[in-house]
């Protein structure tokens, strides 16, 4: 672990500005900067970085953090790794880990990511200079792929002979160990002799998130065979390593990272060669698995950039199976998930070779679908939908998969749309949404009892859990949750929900089982520094893929305040301003969120500031940025005027805005007893809820006409 005073010392040498420039052209505004977000495609600037807080924050996206997180996504690096490239570049020694073992796990991994970078060279230079290798740079010119492509993305060639690897390394004085810790050689019976693992193929490496060579993939050439006359395999690829673990690494990721967050959206495709002919056309988000089914990790990486995964599978019935399990990973990953099969005898590859990045888009658009609608086409296609069993086959898969997705609100939206499409009623799905929830929870419970007996970990990813709300308090001033004064807690009891999965239903109507029942630049792009590509063509096309920015909602201004002070100043104003109010209070969602997780961390004792929430997993950092840098920036002068305003009486800014939440506050209250009023049946309940009308009244005017310093004491009064 790197400690937390050289942490500390990193953050503070860092100039965000300066670091931030490398990827986005800023402009001054006021105190702060502003650019067009590298993060999603915007014509208007949206994105602030703030040098005094040491943040950015974009209001389109929603995108924020520290100087740490920016270099960790726009690099695709570990926190770590970002800590030690910042470091670097402002003069501040970073030392390496104390422990020796790690020390030596660290030179070992250096020593492995050497030897692939070598191996990467030396087969492209075979590529490019061998004779032996003609046949393969015809293999490559007969599929379309440019000089260019193959430059950038290291496509080479290991040539036959046994050792012509091994010797090439010996010359440069690359350790042979770390050759055979790569898996690009073996030894023999005799464990004497060394061998290349790779002989006669076209090779294709495969980049990390930050553009470091970590493995290989290489395909045999049409017709080669093995030594013994048998049919080689089709592909081989690199063994699991220190750098390596094909579970966790997409192919091509390094360089549609970026384009992925910009569209939202990342397409899955099936090969190296899938991906290449996408790239080339310009459709830069696509990626690929490299030939193994997909895992919830590689998910979880898609994830990271992108909301949308768009899948594209073979017809065959590999494809169906692989897709089908797909599906079902991805949900329970909370991927928005679309699907599309391109016509008979086409994929990816010869699809764009033969029509284009223009009819590829064109195509998507008219014809990708969601899962549901997906799953139901393909039955009608194959005639079975007017089938019964059928039918009610092709419902329950659905529901199986809707039933792995977290997001009760989000299940509830594809079930509806399984009732449109289908014409069944809600109650009989949400029927079986039940019973297959409850088989997956069964199966899951099965799984854990066997793994604890025979004391392995459960290597799946969990599905997120819902976030609970809880009333938390300061001090014994603390109001309690659900009112204003303890005189009215009785009367008045909790504040009026807003919460999206309870509806307008009249009260005597039960709500379905589905709740009462059921128990989350293209960074570092390294090419190949190598001989031009012999004949070379046109290099790659400029491509610009448009994407809306998502806009944010209008928020209280007087919470957004609120929730500035307690973070810039600390535990003192949490403690006043958590006394005077609760999170029941806050109407916006997300600044009640922070404001509970504000008063948790200052009843445990943590730190609170800034630079510990932007610190912090999503969607801390967005929301602190959020709340600490202007949407819109004023003028140099206004922003003088507001600072001025701030330093004045920090106190008697909240009492302030502790009136504003608390006059907001009633005014929810009175609008939900005057609705209860008029749906009230029996003449008691109106006089009920008439009373408690009158009392809110009476509170909003003393709140409204009272004195600020009378209606909030100061610390030091309470």
């Amino acid at each position: 672990m790197i400690p937390d005073h050289i942490k500390e010392e990193v953050k503070a040498a860092a100039d965000i500005v300066e670091v931030v420039s490398d990827y986005v052209k800023l402009r001054r505004t006021g105190s702060n900067f502003q650019g067009l977000c590298p993060f999603h495609n915007e014509k208007s600037p949206s994105f602030n970085v703030s040098p005094s807080l040491g943040i950015y924050k974009c209001f389109g996206c929603g995108e924020s953090g520290d100087v740490f997180s920016f270099v960790m996504k726009q690099d695709g690096i570990s926190f770590t790794e970002a800590i030690r490239t910042i470091g670097a570049r402002f003069g501040v020694d970073v030392p390496e880990e104390s422990r020796p073992e790690n020390d030596e796990r660290f030179r070992e991994k250096e020593g492995v990511y050497h030897a692939l970078a070598f191996a990467g060279k030396f087969f492209y230079r075979q590529l490019v200079d061998l004779p032996e290798a003609l046949e393969a740079r015809k293999y490559l010119d007969k599929r379309g792929f440019t000089g260019a492509t193959i430059r950038k993305y290291g496509v080479g060639y290991a040539p036959l002979a046994y050792d012509g690897l091994i010797k090439a390394s010996q010359k440069a004085a690359v350790n042979e160990r770390y050759l055979e810790q790569a898996g690009l050689i073996k030894y023999g019976r005799n464990g004497e002799s060394a061998y290349d693992v790779f002989r006669g193929r076209i090779m294709f490496p495969i980049f990390n998130a930050s553009g470091k060579v970590i493995a290989f993939g290489g395909r045999v050439l049409d017709g080669a065979a093995q030594s013994d006359g048998r049919k080689a395999p089709k592909y081989i690829n690199s063994p699991q390593t220190l750098v390596y673990n094909k579970s966790e690494v997409l192919y091509g990721i390094h360089v549609a990272k970026n384009e992925i967050r910009k569209n939202s959206e990342v397409i899955l495709v099936e090969g190296y060669t899938d991906v290449l002919s996408m790239h080339q056309s310009g459709i830069l988000n696509a990626v690929a698995t490299s030939g193994t089914a997909i895992t919830a990790e590689q998910l979880a990486i898609m994830h990271r950039y992108g909301e949308t995964l768009l899948m594209i599978y073979d017809s065959d019935l590999a494809g169906q199976n692989a897709m089908s399990r797909a599906i079902d990973l991805a949900l329970r990953e909370g991927l928005d998930v679309r699907l599309l099969q391109l016509p008979d005898g086409e994929d990816p590859d010869s699809f764009v070779r033969k029509f284009g990045k223009d009819s590829f888009v064109k195509y998507k658009e008219e014809h990708a679908s969601d899962f549901v609608a997906f799953l139901i086409e393909k039955t009608r296609l194959a005639g079975k939908w007017d089938d019964p069993f059928h039918r009610t086959a092709t419902i329950t898969t659905i529901l199986r998969s809707v039933a792995e997705i977290p997001d009760e609100i989000a299940q509830q939206a594809y079930v509806q749309r399984l009732s449109s499409l289908t014409g069944m009623g809600d109650r009989a799905l949400f029927e079986q949404l039940g019973v297959q929830r409850a088989e997956i929870a069964r199966s899951r419970e099965k799984t854990r009892q066997r793994e604890r007996r025979i004391g392995q970990p459960n290597v799946n990813r969990p599905v997120p859990a819902q976030t609970a709300d809880h009333n938390r308090k300061v001090s014994s001033n603390h109001t309690p949750a659900g009112s204003l004064d303890p005189d009215l807690q009785d009367r008045f009891g909790p504040p009026p929900t807003e919460d999206p999965r309870f509806d307008n239903r009249p009260h005597n109507e039960a709500p379905p089982e589905w709740i009462t029942g059921m128990p989350e630049s293209a960074g570092d792009q390294r090419t190949f520094d190598a001989q031009p590509w012999p004949g070379e063509r046109t290099s790659d096309p400029s491509v610009t893929n448009p994407a809306e920015t998502r806009s944010s909602q209008r928020k209280p201004g007087y919470e957004r305040e609120l929730l500035r002070l307690m973070l810039q100043h600390g535990h003192p104003m949490v403690e006043y301003i958590g006394s005077q109010c609760n999170e029941d209070h806050f109407e916006d969602d997300e600044y009640r969120m922070l404001f509970s997780d504000i008063i948790q961390r200052y009843e445990n004792g943590k730190p609170i500031s800034v630079s510990v929430y932007t610190a912090m997993a999503d969607p801390f950092p967005s929301l602190v940025g959020e709340v600490v840098i202007d949407r819109y920036t004023p003028s140099a002068r206004t922003q003088e005027k507001l600072a001025l305003s701030r330093k004045k009486d920090v106190y008697k800014i909240a009492k302030g805005e502790l009136r504003s939440l608390k006059l907001h506050y009633l005014d929810r209250l009175k609008q939900a007893f005057q609705q209860e009023y008029t749906n009230a049946n029996e003449l008691e309940e109106k006089r009920n809820f008439q009373q408690l009308l009158m009392e809110v009244s009476r509170e909003r005017v003393r709140y409204e006409q009272g004195m600020l310093d009378q209606l909030f004491p100061n610390p030091e009064d309470i």
